[in-house]
């Protein structure tokens, strides 16, 4: 594959934005698993803010959240990047088997 071909392949395989995954799982933590296919985890991170949201009275909640955050949208961030990758491992294996 010719330099030009593999980076067609590369920007056809840019499913999802890694940085726009992060960002948007820093300030919504919910919407940034959804946007890189995480329906469960989602959910899971919905009971989690509404707890950090009442814990946040005591004054705890906030550490948590923050910190919780910042895991989140780490965690999105790596799985932007494999989405990524394997829509980019399709590409080149349905381009290799056109051409062979």
């Amino acid at each position: 594959m010719d330099p030009l071909e593999a980076r067609l392949a590369l920007e056809k395989a840019q499913v999802k934005s890694p940085g726009f995954a992060a960002i948007l799982a820093f300030f919504f933590p919910v919407l940034g698993a959804f946007y890189v296919r995480k329906t469960l985890i989602a959910i899971g991170l919905l009971f989690l803010d509404i707890l950090f949201f009442v814990l946040s009275i005591i004054g705890i909640g906030l550490v948590f959240m923050f910190l919780c955050r910042l895991i989140t949208a780490y965690l999105c961030y790596q799985w932007a990047r494999a989405l990524n990758q394997q829509a980019l491992e399709s590409a080149i294996s349905m381009r290799q088997a056109v051409a062979g």
